[in-house]
C-alpha cells in the first residue's frame, strides 16, 4: 500500500500516535440528554479527536534549532502544548543538557509539568523526566518555590530580591518591570552560562531584561524560544522587535537575527493562526472587541495591512485598508475548528446581561451556574468565574461562593483558598482574576464587572484584559457588568455578534490609534513567505506541465497535492 492509498482519518491517527499527541483529547463524559451542554461537550470531545493533524504545529513542536526562536500565536492555537512537546523531546534526543521552561502565570505549573510528564512518557516508554535537567520554572519565583530569577540568585550567592521588596526599592511603571529590573541588577556580575535552552511561555508578559538575563544565562548556540501573543498583554503595551529586545553589537549588527530560516532549513520565526480551544464566534467577538473596531470613541489598537490580518487566519470579504474606507472580514471555519457550532447556534454560545446593582449581577451568575450544574449536567470543574479588577473583587468571590454553597455546589478562589499553582480541582467551580486565569482554559466562562473594560486610564490593558477573558471558554461565554457604561459594551458586543460570521469597520487614522498590532519584522516575513509562495506556485505550474514520460501522473498528483498544503 502507498502513503497515498491511506485514508485521511487513519493517516491523522497515525499521525497522532507517532507524535504523541494521541492522548490529549479524550473524551471520559457519559452520554447525557441530546439537549444539555455536557452532552454538546461530549460530542465536540469526541469530534475533536478526529480533526486533521495540523502540520505546523506538529513541525514547530519537534524542531530543535540551532539558536533563538520566536513563536506568535493567537489564543488557543496551542502553543503551551507546542512548547511541552518541543521541551519533552528535547530532553528526550538531549538528556544531557540543561533545559528551562519559564512562564509567567503561577496557576498554570500543574498543567505545563502534567503536559511535559505525559510527552516524555510517551517518548520513553513509560520514564518519567529528569527534573533535575529539565526545570519547571516561573519567571520570579515564589517563598515556596524557585523561579528562574530566584534560582540563579542561589547560584550565585545573592539574595532574591522579593515582589514586595521590589516595589519599594526600583521606580516603575508597570508591575512586569520589576522583574526585569531585578534580573538587570542581577546582571553586572558575571553570571553562568548553564543552560542549552529556555524556553519562554508568556512571553508578551515579561519585560525586555528578563529576555536578556536568559539570553545571557545560555551556552551558546543560544537556544532562547519564546512564545507570545500581543492580544493577551496585560501591562506592556509595546511591540517589541528582537533588535530592541537584544539590542546590537559593537559593530552594529542585531544580537538576534530572526529573519530569514537557519542553514539547515528550520524557521526561526512562526506565526500560528488555527486556533482550536475557542468557537470561531467567541474568537471574532474577542479580537474585535479588543482593538474596539466597534467601539462608540473609536478604535483603541489596529492591524493595518490585510497581509497582517491573514496571518492571524482571517479573510477579506470586500473593502480596501484606506482610512476611512468600510473593510470587511471573516475568519475561515478550518482556521478555528473547534465543532461546537456543529451541535449549537453561535448566537446560543454568548451571553451579554446589564444589571442594576452589583448583588442582583451576583445572584443571577450564581443562578445560571446552578441551572449549568443541575439541568445542563456540567461538573462544577467546567465552570470559570473570571473577576475584573476592582475594589472589593475578593469581597465579591465570596459572595458568589456562598450563594453557590445555598445550593450545595462549591468553588474556590485561585490563589487564595489553594496554592497559586492550581486552576483546576474536581467537583469545584474556579473563581479567578484575569491575571490568574491567563493560559488557561474551561468549556464555560463567566466574566464579571465587566464595565471596567473601558477603563480610560488604562483602556489598551482593559481591553486585552476583555480579550484575555474571553478567550478562556472552549464553549460557552456569559459577560455581565453594571451601570451605563456596560449599557455601551452590551451594545458594542452586540452589535459584533450581530453581524457574525463576518464583521464590517471602518479604517482608522492610525495617527490616532494608541498601539499597531503591526511591525517590521511582521512585514518582513510576509514578503519572504509570499515570494516562496509564488515560487512554489510557479513550480507546481510547471510540474502540471510536463507528460507522463517525464512524470507519471500518479507521481505528479503526489508532488503538487504536497504543495499545496505547503502553502
Amino acid at each position: 500500500m502507498k502513503a497515498s492509498d491511506i485514508p485521511d482519518n487513519i493517516w491523522n491517527k497515525f499521525i497522532r500516535i507517532l507524535t504523541g499527541t494521541d492522548n490529549l483529547i479524550k473524551s471520559t463524559r457519559k452520554p447525557e440528554r441530546e439537549d444539555t451542554k455536557a452532552e454538546v461537550l461530549r460530542r465536540v470531545e469526541i469530534k475533536l479527536q478526529s480533526l486533521d493533524y495540523d502540520a505546523e504545529q506538529i513541525k514547530i513542536s519537534q524542531q530543535i534549532p540551532p539558536g533563538p526562536q520566536r513563536i506568535r500565536g493567537l489564543a488557543g492555537t496551542g502553543k503551551t502544548i507546542i512548547l511541552a512537546m518541543k521541551v519533552a523531546h528535547m530532553h528526550y534526543n538531549h538528556p544531557d543538557w540543561t533545559i528551562v521552561y519559564s512562564f509567567n502565570t503561577q496557576s498554570l505549573y500543574e498543567y505545563i509539568i502534567d503536559l511535559i510528564k505525559r510527552f516524555y512518557q510517551y517518548l520513553s516508554g513509560g520514564r518519567d523526566p529528569n527534573w533535575s535537567r529539565l526545570m519547571i520554572l516561573h519567571g520570579w519565583g515564589g517563598k515556596s518555590k524557585n523561579g528562574l530569577y530566584s534560582f540563579i540568585c542561589g547560584i550565585v550567592g545573592k539574595n532574591p530580591i522579593t515582589f514586595t521588596e521590589a516595589k519599594d526599592h526600583f521606580e516603575y511603571r508597570r508591575n512586569s518591570e520589576l522583574l526585569g529590573k531585578c534580573c538587570l541588577e542581577l546582571m553586572e556580575i558575571d553570571l553562568p552560562k548553564m543552560f542549552d535552552a529556555i524556553i519562554i511561555d508568556e512571553a508578551q508578559d515579561f519585560d525586555r531584561n528578563f529576555f536578556r538575563f536568559c539570553y545571557a544565562l545560555l551556552k551558546p548556540p543560544k537556544r532562547l524560544i519564546w512564545a507570545y501573543d500581543e492580544l493577551q498583554s496585560l501591562e506592556n503595551v509595546d511591540i517589541p522587535t528582537a533588535k530592541d529586545i537584544f539590542g546590537i553589537d559593537e559593530n552594529g549588527v542585531p544580537i538576534v537575527e530572526l529573519e530569514g530560516p537557519y542553514s539547515a532549513g528550520l524557521e526561526k520565526d512562526f506565526i500560528l493562526f488555527k486556533s482550536y480551544r475557542n468557537p470561531r464566534a467567541v474568537l471574532i467577538l474577542a479580537h474585535i472587541f479588543g482593538m474596539g473596531l466597534l467601539r462608540k470613541d473609536g478604535p483603541i489598537q489596529f492591524i493595518p495591512e490585510l497581509g497582517a490580518w491573514e496571518d492571524i487566519g482571517y479573510k477579506s470579504q470586500g473593502g480596501a485598508f484606506e482610512v476611512g474606507k468600510k473593510v470587511r472580514l471573516t475568519r475561515p471555519i478550518d482556521h478555528s475548528p473547534n465543532p461546537i457550532e456543529d451541535f449549537i447556534p453561535a448566537k446560543n454560545l454568548i451571553t451579554i446581561k446589564t444589571f442594576e446593582t452589583k448583588e442582583l449581577e451576583l445572584v443571577w451568575i450564581a443562578d445560571r451556574i446552578k441551572e449549568d450544574i443541575e439541568k445542563e449536567r456540567l461538573k462544577p470543574e467546567d465552570i470559570l468565574i473570571i473577576g475584573f479588577n476592582q475594589s472589593g473583587l475578593y469581597s465579591q468571590f465570596d459572595f458568589l461562593k456562598r450563594s453557590l454553597m445555598k445550593s450545595g455546589i462549591y468553588g474556590f478562589i485561585v490563589g487564595k483558598d489553594v496554592s497559586k499553582d492550581t486552576f483546576h480541582v474536581s467537583n469545584l467551580v474556579t473563581l479567578s482574576t484575569v491575571f490568574k486565569a491567563k493560559g488557561n482554559e474551561t468549556p464555560v466562562v463567566y466574566i464579571f464587572n465587566f464595565e471596567n473594560a473601558e477603563d480610560k486610564k488604562g483602556v489598551i490593558q482593559s481591553r486585552n484584559m476583555a480579550f484575555a477573558s474571553i478567550t478562556r471558554t472552549k464553549g460557552w461565554c456569559t459577560i455581565t457588568g453594571t451601570g451605563p457604561v456596560m449599557k455601551e459594551l452590551e451594545l458594542e458586543l452586540n452589535t459584533i455578534i450581530s453581524q457574525y460570521p463576518e464583521v464590517t469597520f471602518t479604517v482608522p487614522d492610525m495617527t490616532q490609534i494608541k498601539r499597531n498590532l503591526d511591525s517590521v519584522e511582521y512585514e518582513k516575513r510576509r514578503t519572504r513567505i509570499n515570494k516562496l509562495s509564488l515560487k512554489l506556485k510557479e513550480t507546481i505550474t510547471e510540474i502540471e506541465h510536463y507528460d507522463e514520460r517525464e512524470v507519471p501522473d500518479e507521481t505528479k498528483r503526489i508532488i503538487i497535492e504536497f504543495a499545496k498544503k505547503l502553502k
